[in-house]
Order: C-alpha cells, then structure tokens, then sequence
C-alpha cells in the first residue's frame, strides 16, 4: 500500500523494482534468470471493502502473468487491466 501515491507513480516505482529484482543472480547457476510479476490496483470509492481492492490488483496480476510475464501492470478498478510496463 503505497498512500497519496498516483498510480502511475507506483507503476514507475514497481517497475524499477522490477529491473533490480531482474538484475538477481544465483551463483551456483548463472544461466537461471529470475523475473517479477506485479498487479497494481489504485483505490476507489466503488471498492465495498478491501476485498474488492484486492482483487483489482489480482486481476492486474493475473494479466501481466498471462502476457508474458515479467511485467508490471495496473489494474483500473473496472476489473479490466489499464497499463503494462515491460518487460525485457
């Protein structure tokens, strides 16, 4: 939960997140690449309880997985996904 924070700015932020946590290794196997997945879910009036907010991020989730992965993508209340930022 990031407060008094746009959504676009999260998804700036979770995208930088996203690059560092790319940027892993594990020294015992080089080749083993390591990515991020991130829904994003800004709150809304509309939302009746917390659950309902969840599940806007779970949504945006379940889109950046089903994209490719290795995205961040924003969810826009509406259930519907609004923004991917890639990816490789």
């Amino acid at each position: 939960i990031l407060p008094d924070v746009p959504l676009e700015h999260a998804a700036e932020l979770m995208e930088a997140l996203r690059c560092r946590f790319g940027g892993l290794g594990y020294e015992q196997s080089p080749a083993l690449e390591v990515s991020l997945s991130i829904g994003l879910a800004a709150y809304s009036p509309d939302h009746s309880d917390a659950l309902d907010w969840l599940n806007d991020a779970d949504q945006a989730l379940y889109e950046a997985k089903t994209t490719g992965r290795n995205k961040v993508s924003c969810g826009r209340g509406d259930r519907s996904p609004k923004v991917l930022l890639n990816s490789l």
